[in-house]
């Protein structure tokens, strides 16, 4: 009985070393296969880190390919810009230039325009000088003075005498050719001197300040003219154009 019982206990020990055995190579698997596993598991992390890593360095590269890219085309767009400002300076100054041109051009033919009208009052008075000096002067009696209203807003009473004279033995009777206002007009039977022309006495001339106010208006506008036509020629008054308008800005220097 006792051989039984210690031939059963030994094989229920042996079968006890055996499933320990077992078990132990069973968890020496298990914890190979864990090892393994998590081996695995932290090589693929490691991967996965990498791989973001990576990914990470791309995206910043395409961030920087865009930096650059954007840095480039404001730099684009810059340049371009100031092209276009150049365009714009360019045109304006172009522009300016031209109107300075034709200001000046307008100006030039404005002095010589007045150059020409006080040389024409000037050759008016001094025609005029001397037809007064080659006649000859005669007494003449008033013997008729008409009178007339002049037209216009303010009508005035002007006054035109008639002179009776004699040349040669013959009597002559000639009206006027000027008319003087009826307060300073002359009464019949008052005497002047008068002016005649010795091979036509029927033509008189009586002194007119209108030959003095030839002299007078021609010296200003000859003067005027032509001053200022060689101030313009030698650069000493600059012509420009105004910005909203068309007119002109005379500058005068010293």
């Amino acid at each position: 009985m006792s051989k039984l019982y210690d031939k059963y206990f030994n094989d229920e020990k042996k079968d006890e070393t055996e499933i320990e055995t077992i078990n132990g190579d069973a968890n020496i698997e298990v914890a190979k296969l864990t090892d393994e596993v998590l081996s695995n598991i932290g090589d693929n992390q490691e991967n996965m880190n990498v791989s973001t890593h990576e990914n990470d360095i791309h995206i910043s590269k395409i961030g920087d390919n865009q930096k650059d890219i954007n840095f480039n085309g404001n730099k684009v767009d810059y340049e371009i810009n100031k092209i276009e400002d150049k365009k714009e300076n360019s045109n304006a100054s172009a522009k300016t230039i031209q109107g300075q041109k034709n200001s000046k051009a307008i100006l030039i033919v404005m002095c010589i325009i007045f150059t020409i009208v006080g040389a024409f009052l000037m050759y008016l008075g001094v025609s005029k000088t001397i037809k007064y000096l080659s006649f000859e002067e005669v007494e003449a009696e008033i013997v008729y003075v008409r009178t007339y209203r002049s037209t216009g807003r303010k009508s005035t009473l002007m006054a035109v005498p008639t002179y009776e004279f004699v040349v040669d033995g013959v009597t002559y009777r000639v009206e006027s050719s000027t008319s003087v206002s009826a307060n300073l007009a002359p009464r019949v039977g008052d005497k002047e001197k008068i002016k005649y022309n010795p091979n036509d006495p029927e033509e008189i001339l009586n002194f007119s300040w209108t030959i003095i106010i030839f002299y007078v208006m021609g010296s200003i506008f000859g003067g005027v003219g032509i001053t200022l036509l060689i101030l313009v020629l030698k650069g000493k008054v600059q012509v420009s154009p105004t910005n909203k308008s068309n007119k002109t800005i005379v500058n005068s220097y010293r």
